[in-house]
């Protein structure tokens, strides 16, 4: 046997036949139809391997009785190792019953030597079949890999597809969409209640209401999508914040007869939504605090003012020194809470978010101790009285003058 050189403009045929004559037969009958082809013969299993290696033939004509080497061996072999490429039996005389079982095990037709004007339908019906299979398998092979990936994109972003029939009720739950609360695929069935019976109960009537009305704007044919948030109980009894968009299609009719949409977990968007309204709460009451701490050191300046006044004025034996003593306390535990107040204002609006820090301590969190209230606009030390009544006041008493001066 001599290798030819492969012409890619020919289409190669691997030809199993033992009797030469037959083959020049074959080849002949081939040209004589108008076929281009080149040829490789061979009858043995050494051939035909090697041939398949390295003429890599396009169909393979095969006879099935030889003495050597036999069709069924010759199918065999090209359905381990060339799968694809199409196999005809060409064979002198053939029982119906051989011929059933070569078609199950993987030949695409079978001629007999005596009708060779069927050769050429049979190879081209054979190469057509393998490659409408070859086209199918490289769609379905493309699709699975489609779809994998559409998975992947799922679930990384956190999207689970759902369909409802709403004709039958049918629904359809995604992998995805399960995971989501907690579930395996098998662990949570295809059913419209596996949805309804999750919904957190503030918000079943809610939902409910705007899936009705949604359909029923569709029953009236107008369009557009359905756009909703909602909580769903989780496996571990929590609940996870979800946004659903879905679409409705219509039947013939121009009646809804099924949805298709996804769930969205937004439950980490909610949290963070939450906490910086709680921020804005706080800024606010830090805002408030801050004015009315403004408008308190105002009043206390004034009373401390002129208590140390009449504490100047009051003889040092007299009883009333205690009730000012007492007085002039209460406004210094005054003047501190209103210190912190403004430095709770001053915290929230410089570092907003924090919670934490000398500055940001509560109003009221040591508003026992005793401090210096100044006077607004000087930093001035309004004074603090001793024990016996006989502190230094003038301080106090130089802001109450400026204030009534300004009254």
């Amino acid at each position: 046997m001599v290798e030819q050189p492969v012409d890619t403009r020919l289409l190669r045929i691997l030809i199993v036949e033992d009797v030469p004559r037959d083959a020049d037969l074959l080849q002949r009958a081939m040209r004589r139809d108008g076929l281009a082809f080149e040829a490789v013969v061979t009858d043995t299993r050494e051939g035909f391997l090697h041939a398949l290696e390295t003429f890599r033939p396009e169909i393979v004509l095969s006879d099935y009785s030889m003495p050597r080497f036999s069709g069924r061996e010759a199918l065999d072999l090209k359905q381990q190792h060339t799968p694809d490429i199409p196999f005809i039996v060409v064979t002198g005389s053939i029982n119906e019953e051989t011929a059933v079982d070569c078609i199950k095990c993987g030949a695409d037709d079978y001629v007999t030597k005596a009708h060779l004007a069927r050769l050429l339908p049979a190879i081209q019906g054979a190469l057509c079949k393998k490659s409408l299979q070859k086209a199918e398998r490289q769609a379905r092979e493309a699709m699975r890999a489609s779809e994998a990936r559409l998975r992947s994109a799922l679930a990384a972003s956190n999207i689970g597809p759902w369909e409802w029939n709403l004709k039958t009720n049918a629904v359809y739950l995604s992998p995805e969409w399960k995971r989501q609360i907690g579930y395996e695929d098998t662990e949570l069935g295809n059913t419209f209640e596996a949805w309804a019976d999750r919904l957190h109960p503030e918000d079943r009537d809610p939902t409910m209401a705007a899936l009705e009305r949604y359909l029923e704007a569709c029953r009236r044919g107008r369009d557009g999508m359905l756009a909703v948030e909602f909580r769903l109980r989780h496996r571990d009894g929590s609940h996870r914040w979800i946004l659903t968009h879905a679409e409705a299609f219509r039947d013939d009719a121009g009646q809804p007869e099924r949805m298709i949409g996804c769930h969205v977990d937004i439950t980490t968007r909610r949290q963070t939504e939450e906490a910086l309204r709680q921020v804005q709460k706080l800024e606010a009451i830090a805002t408030l605090a801050g004015g009315v701490a403004h408008d308190f050191n105002n009043l206390l300046t004034v009373i401390n003012g002129y208590t140390d006044l009449a504490m100047g004025q009051v003889p040092t034996d007299s009883t009333l020194q205690g009730d000012l003593a007492e007085i002039r306390t209460a406004g210094e535990r005054g003047t501190a809470l209103t210190r912190q107040l403004l430095a709770f204002s001053r915290h929230r609006r410089e570092c907003p978010g924090q919670q934490s820090g000398q500055d940001a301590a509560p109003p009221g969190r040591g508003a026992h101790r005793t401090g210096h209230p100044t006077c607004p606009g000087t930093g001035e030390s309004s004074g603090r009285p001793r024990p016996d009544g006989t502190g230094d006041h003038e301080p106090g008493r130089q802001c109450a003058r400026r204030h009534a001066g300004r009254r």
